[in-house]
């Protein structure tokens, strides 16, 4: 339906995740804009995305001309707006009220639903939707009012009673890491069996729900690895940053998995790193929950480490109404 979202991610025809997005169909059902599809994607990756579906509209060319089956691939046109759009970013358990005082339209936009409104006179999709975990919205621009928009959501009366404060990057990687939600770098090169993304996977066999690279077969054998979490005791100096590819290890120093992402959890206070750990002939994990021993190789440090067997942080967290406060070293900046 119009302004419904939909997180996706696209495999190739190997069954690899190449990508991902939130999708939103932004025309009426039946109406001149009927077809029109809103996709966000990680900004970095504009151009890669962009290739890759020019790509498949060049495949579905073929693939038609071949089968005899008219298909007319100026029809279905790609646009790379991310240049034209600014987002904004509001999240937190007072995220609602707030923005109810700067406009009270957004109390009609239930979760994963977007709704174009204006916003102190801007222009604006307005997302309920936060990357965070927490609840929140984002209101995608046009880039020339973002800045006026900015200023008029920071000098509005209901900002300070509700605590409104900047963040950053620390912020949100502190809250997604511990409720496991994933960005591209953990997911790049996985089979999609093997990358921990099956509750946004249909398997049913209906035309609605195929996808490309949903028969690829997976690694020979079955899987050879599995998305998994982790609890790492690092060092103070080094808690916010576990790097990608480190390798885990365990008591006798086989490899057994490795990191992607990590960062010092907003709500938990523990080090948290998302990653993979080896699969044996059996299908079985090569480090499990309940194995001791296991650490994590970097910085020229054996970190403790151990296996999470679920998330630690639920998402019904993220409309609990508990305040987060981030730490924030000494030494800290303010922020701009």
């Amino acid at each position: 339906m119009p302004g419904a979202c939909r997180l996706t991610y696209a495999a190739t025809r190997a069954g690899k995740v190449l990508a991902e997005f939130t999708v939103t169909r932004e025309g009426e059902v039946g109406g001149e804009s009927d077809h029109d599809f809103y996709l966000v994607g990680p900004r970095d990756y504009a151009q890669h995305d962009l290739a890759w579906l020019e790509g498949l509209r060049a495949s579905m060319a073929a693939e038609a001309a071949e089968a005899g089956v008219p298909f007319d691939a100026s029809t279905l046109e790609l646009a790379d707006i991310s240049t034209d759009v600014e987002i904004l970013h509001v999240a937190g358990p007072t995220s609602l009220p707030f923005l109810q005082a700067v406009c009270p339209a957004v109390a009609e936009i239930g979760f994963l639903k977007m709704k174009p409104i204006e916003v102190c006179g801007a222009p604006a999709r307005v997302f309920c939707i936060s990357f965070s975990g927490e609840l929140g919205y984002e209101l995608h621009v046009p880039a020339e009012h973002a800045a006026a928009l900015y200023e008029a959501i920071w000098s509005h009366p209901a900002a300070k009673e509700h605590g409104l404060q900047p963040f950053g990057g620390h912020a949100v990687n502190s809250l997604r890491i511990e409720k496991g939600f994933k960005v591209k770098a953990d997911l790049d090169f996985a089979h999609w069996t093997e990358a921990g993304i099956e509750p946004f996977v249909k398997l049913k066999r209906k035309a609605t729900h195929q996808f490309l690279g949903r028969d690829a077969a997976p690694p020979e054998g079955g899987a050879a690895r599995r998305a998994a979490m982790f609890e790492v005791e690092a060092p103070t100096e080094y808690a916010w940053s576990v790097p990608g590819d480190s390798p885990v290890r365990d008591a006798a120093g086989s490899l057994v998995g490795f990191t992607t992402t990590s960062a010092l959890g907003a709500v938990t206070g523990r080090t948290i790193a998302l990653g993979y750990v080896k699969m044996n002939e059996a299908g079985q994990p090569l480090a499990a929950p309940t194995d001791a021993g296991l650490y994590v190789e970097c910085y020229g440090h054996q970190m403790p480490l151990r296996v999470l067997p679920e998330q630690p942080v639920g998402l019904g967290h993220a409309t609990s109404g508990i305040q987060v406060q981030v730490a924030q070293p000494a030494s800290a900046a303010a922020a701009p």
